[in-house]
């Protein structure tokens, strides 16, 4: 019949949730800086674990509303690919990091 009709409009709000790691200079030589950004504030515990799955390093980042960031001591390790692990309540991230010396 070539009607047009329309409907009520709708609007939906979409809370997103930002869950980033960064890690820089990568590759690193002594010290490395991790940027996190996370959508929660709670404790985030960071692990380095070197390319066999041992474990390195630890650090625990406290509750912040805000992004962490860190210097990671890293001048004692050798050359290699590394993970690093975080994890937060139910979240886990990974990134790589790469030392050459």
């Amino acid at each position: 019949d070539g009607r047009n009709g329309y409907s009520k409009m709708v609007y939906v709000k979409v809370e997103s949730e930002i869950n980033r790691m960064s890690v820089s200079p990568n590759p690193a030589v002594d010290n490395a800086k991790l940027s996190i950004d996370l959508a929660t504030g709670e404790e985030a515990d960071i692990a380095i674990f070197d390319r066999t799955g041992k474990l390195v390093r630890t650090y625990t980042l406290a509750n912040k509303s805000e992004g962490y960031s860190t210097s990671l001591e890293i001048s004692d390790l050798p050359s290699g690919v590394y993970t690093i692990r975080l994890i937060q309540g139910e979240l886990e991230m990974h990134n790589k990091l790469i030392i050459v010396k």
